[in-house]
């Protein structure tokens, strides 16, 4: 998704090479929006600094001039296909944007979710830690057994897997 993401990018280069070219061409005279609001430069920063939000607005604003302009930059040879192309793309990083938002958000409540337990499961621990040192504040070994290490050690020990017996006169599989 990201590196389809990214020749969109590319893709949108030449395009925009193509219309600076163009608007050069035209008097500003003759254009209802100044060459230098289209946002060409803005536009080839966000694109170059792989920014999709930013390129998208980028791109709405372009697509806003061109459409304002468009007489004039028909008659330097813009045509239909290549804003139809730009239309395209844009519509591409919107969507390839989109998907991974929703890819991320995803993650991040599952993280959100796991981090809770982590949380609860910490409070208890610190609960069982803190009584054990109070019931054995003078009993040093078994005061030990109540640190986090020793806590932690006898949790992993318990999280792990039981062999269960095999029964008398029982093959292995």
């Amino acid at each position: 998704m990201t590196a389809r993401l990214y020749q969109n990018f590319d893709a949108v280069k030449p395009l925009l090479d193509r219309l600076d070219i163009r608007l050069g061409f035209i008097p500003a005279k003759d254009l209802t929006v100044p060459a230098k609001n289209f946002g060409l430069k803005r536009l080839r920063e966000r694109l170059d600094a792989r920014d999709a939000e930013a390129a998208s607005r980028a791109l709405t604003a372009l697509r806003q001039a061109i459409a304002d302009n468009l007489p004039a930059l028909n008659a330097k040879g813009y045509v239909a296909d290549e804003q139809q192309k730009l239309a395209q793309l844009h519509a591409a990083i919107d969507a390839d944007n989109a998907a991974q938002n929703t890819t991320h958000n995803a993650n991040t409540a599952a993280t959100t979710a796991e981090d809770a337990d982590y949380q609860a499961l910490d409070v208890m621990l610190g609960k069982i830690m803190r009584t054990g040192r109070l019931l054995y504040k003078t009993a040093k070994p078994k005061r030990q057994q109540y640190e986090a290490a020793a806590v932690g050690q006898r949790v992993h020990a318990a999280q792990q897997p039981k062999a269960v017996p095999a029964a008398a006169g029982a093959t292995p599989a």
